[in-house]
C-alpha cells in the first residue's frame, strides 16, 4: 500500500492507510469539483491496483459527505464510481473500528 500513498493527487486531496485499509479525503471548491477530483482519485487507485494485481472492493467503499457551507444532502450526493459501480453515500462510516 506504500506506493499507493505516493500517487499524484489533485490539490487538497490525500490518502492515509493502515495495513490494507485506505481512507481518501477529497476536497474541492464546489460539488462538481468534488465529483471530478473523487473520480480522478478512484481511477488512479484502480490503475495502481491493476499494476499490483489488486482490486478494491466496491461493496466496502463508501462516500461520507462533509460540507461546511451547507447541509449535506444524502438524496443528491456526488456520483463517484469505483470499477463502474456507484460508491454509496452514508451518514457515518467505520474506519479502523471508529465510527
Amino acid at each position: 500500500m506504500d506506493t499507493a500513498l505516493n500517487l499524484e493527487l489533485p490539490q487538497g486531496c490525500y490518502m492515509q492507510a493502515f495495513a490494507d485499509d485506505l481512507i481518501v479525503v477529497i476536497s474541492g471548491n464546489d460539488k462538481d469539483c468534488l465529483e471530478e477530483n473523487g473520480n480522478l482519485v478512484l481511477k488512479k487507485l484502480v490503475a495502481w491496483g491493476a499494476r499490483h494485481k489488486l482490486m478494491f472492493n466496491a461493496s466496502k467503499t463508501f462516500l461520507l459527505p462533509i460540507i461546511y457551507d451547507e447541509r449535506p444532502n444524502m438524496k443528491d450526493p456526488r456520483e463517484l464510481k469505483l470499477n463502474y459501480q456507484k460508491v454509496v453515500a452514508k451518514n457515518s462510516i467505520r474506519y479502523l473500528g471508529v465510527i
